[in-house]
């Protein structure tokens, strides 16, 4: 299992504006501290579509769906749909 974890005070959401040909358009993302084994958890970006895809504060696992195999059967991450294949973690 691949764990993630929102942080209190980490958890805000992340807006970026862009303009081009005069059209502006804004991009949304969200922290996420993903353990892979070394002493730290380690910060990512996760991109979000809307502000309401928002994740609370908690512990989520990242679903085997967020991979696909692409060209050259090489294993990818599905990076801009990644929030689509993150699940809570549930407390037994």
């Amino acid at each position: 299992m691949i764990k993630l974890e929102v942080l209190n005070g980490y958890h805000e959401l992340q807006t970026r504006e862009f303009s081009k040909d005069g059209v502006t358009s804004i991009r949304y993302s969200q922290f996420f501290y993903i353990h892979t084994g070394g002493a730290f958890p380690e910060k990512i970006s996760v991109s979000l579509e809307r502000p309401d895809q928002l994740l609370p504060v908690g512990q989520y696992q990242l679903l085997p769906s967020a991979f696909k195999v692409g060209n050259y059967d090489a294993l990818e991450l599905k990076r801009f749909e990644l929030i689509d294949h993150i699940k809570p973690i549930s407390k037994a």
